[in-house]
């Protein structure tokens, strides 16, 4: 029961939808979705993120960040924000899947957490394709 048009396939559809929240969101300039080692799934970008904040080890340091905050007896991590000099960076841990997001030091935080919840459509189709180690 696949919901996407025959003509365009998952990762396509997902690319055309992440390029529409950037385009539509001020400041918003990449988002990416990777697996809990920080190997990128899927991502969409403007010709402007830093370059740093789209290195794997970059995204695997923010993931394993998130899991030691969980053992810190409050519960389970959900999110983790890091504003920096010149751009600011917003994970979503979804385990096994991590959505962050890639936005300006002007972007308005508030309203990038927000968006937490446009994802959630998209989380069962790629839980189920990326495997749990």
């Amino acid at each position: 029961m696949n919901k996407f048009p025959p003509t365009m396939s998952l990762s396509e559809e997902l690319r055309r939808d992440l390029n529409h929240l950037i385009n539509t969101t001020e400041g918003l300039q990449a988002i990416l979705i990777t697996d809990r080692d920080g190997i990128p799934i899927i991502k969409a970008t403007t010709d402007r993120p830093p370059e740093l904040s789209l290195k794997p080890n970059f995204l695997l340091s923010t993931g394993i960040a998130c899991e030691q905050a969980s053992k810190l007896g409050s519960g389970r991590c959900k999110t983790i924000t890091c504003l920096y000099d010149t751009f600011q960076i917003i994970h979503f841990n979804h385990q096994p899947i991590m959505i962050t997001l890639i936005a300006s030091e002007e972007a308005n935080t508030g309203f990038l957490l927000s968006l937490e919840s446009q994802f959630d459509p998209i989380l069962s189709p790629l839980k189920k394709i990326v495997h749990v180690k």
